[in-house]
């Protein structure tokens, strides 16, 4: 698997995604008002999975009102102490995940994403620093999946920050497995109508605030 990542942004910059204009204002020329590209406010995806591969260390994604069907989402770059990798819901915008298929995850991080690895860090063993925010999910198998070998303390994807999500009809929302994930924050969290588990941790879980 391959991504064009020439559109990189630089640290510290914003991606939207907005699915209500096909296309993307790549020149900096999204219009925020408007959901246009005839401004000067960032660039612009329509779909999620291109933002997230373009996002560095200190990005914030944020995600306009609308339903995204993307999922197996994995970022390719880790973010930092101090300059997270975000994922928001713009303002109080409704946005929703609905992948179409319980077979389908939504934000994968498990060890087959090291394929994806595009700088020198040491593949998901190592990625952490992600915030997810405000927005909403239905109808996949995972919203999050963290699947890592490794023992308590060994590297694996860390400091993964959760708030303010609604997610319903998803098999397990948030699954953790073979070594799964280091600090992992959950807060004002609605995680319902789930079957067998809301949340599901595996062997290994490090730290849960």
């Amino acid at each position: 698997m391959s991504f064009d990542t020439s559109q990189c942004v630089s640290v510290g910059r914003t991606i939207y995604v907005d699915n209500n204009l096909t296309g993307d204002c790549l020149s900096g020329n999204y219009n925020v008002s408007t959901r246009l590209c005839n401004g000067n406010e960032g660039i612009k995806f329509d779909n999620v999975k291109k933002a997230v591969v373009n996002a560095t260390a200190g990005t914030t994604i944020y995600i306009r009102a609308g339903t995204y069907n993307d999922y197996f989402l994995e970022f390719p770059r880790s973010g930092e102490a101090g300059m997270p990798i975000k994922v928001e819901g713009y303002l109080d915008e409704e946005v929703i995940f609905n992948p179409g298929s319980i077979s389908r995850t939504i934000f994968d991080f498990s060890d087959e994403i090291g394929s994806l690895n595009t700088s020198n860090t040491p593949g998901i063993a190592g990625f952490g620093y992600y915030e997810f925010r405000k927005f909403k999910a239905t109808n996949a198998k995972y919203l999050w999946y963290f699947s890592y070998p490794g023992a308590v303390g060994e590297p694996k994807p860390n400091h993964i920050a959760i708030e303010d999500i609604e997610a319903s009809y998803i098999l397990t929302p948030l699954r953790t497995e073979r070594g799964g994930v280091n600090n992992l924050t959950l807060r004002r969290v609605d995680f319902h109508n789930s079957n067998p588990h809301e949340v599901q941790f595996g062997e290994n879980l490090d730290a849960v605030n």
